[in-house]
């Protein structure tokens, strides 16, 4: 049992600093509530990990131990050659299906998981087609390094269900995108999508 709850107080740990690193690339106040259930979350791990049977030693990395690159998942999914985007419900802008990786996921999984998620589509990745180090592109300003993994997708089955994040979907042409969010995808890393759905034995991207 001891083993299960050192578990579960690392899993508490790891949605906590996940949820601590999302929320301070955001500027505005709206999410200090956010910040505040995260760092309550990241005491609770604490606390578990203190009461536990025997000697504990939390799982840390030190202060002084070096920034890594947090990394991500989008994918690119085709309808009779159009491209599939969601709008978010926060910033009303357009994007890719994806998110940033949960510690216990492979890359393949995060992306099946955020579609499903996101969408309501069940997918298969077909092809890895770039990974993006994302300050090396002109997003939005974020203090955060990700490498991003964008995946040409195929839709087994499923059917959108609008949900908390996303408030719209659609089918888009190359020469009829909508707005896009500038945090999350670029006019060229959408054109590369097109690129690789057209001409699959083009080689993986990188950088």
């Amino acid at each position: 049992m001891a083993a299960s709850q050192n578990d579960w107080a690392e899993r508490l740990r790891v949605i906590a600093a996940e949820g601590l690193a999302a929320s301070a690339s955001l500027a505005n106040d709206e999410h200090n509530f956010d910040r505040e259930r995260y760092q309550q979350v990241l005491a609770l791990a604490d606390r578990i990990e203190k009461e536990l049977p025997g000697p504990s030693e939390p799982l840390r990395l030190p202060e002084t131990a070096p920034q890594t690159p947090k990394t991500g998942v989008r994918g690119a999914a085709f309808r009779d050659g159009q491209l599939l985007l969601i709008r978010h419900c926060e910033s009303g802008l357009w994007s890719l299906p994806g998110g940033f990786a949960d510690a216990e996921d492979t890359p393949t999984q995060m992306i099946v998981r955020e579609f499903a998620e996101e969408t309501g589509f069940a997918i298969r990745p077909i092809k890895l087609f770039a990974v993006y180090a994302r300050n090396s592109h002109p997003h939005a300003y974020s203090p955060n390094e990700f490498h991003m993994f964008f995946f040409i997708c195929e839709i087994i089955s499923g059917a959108w269900q609008p949900n908390q994040e996303t408030c719209d979907l659609g089918f888009f042409a190359e020469e009829a995108l909508p707005p896009l969010d500038p945090m999350t995808v670029t006019p060229y890393q959408i054109s590369r999508c097109f690129a690789h759905a057209r001409h699959a034995l083009l080689p993986t991207e990188f950088d």
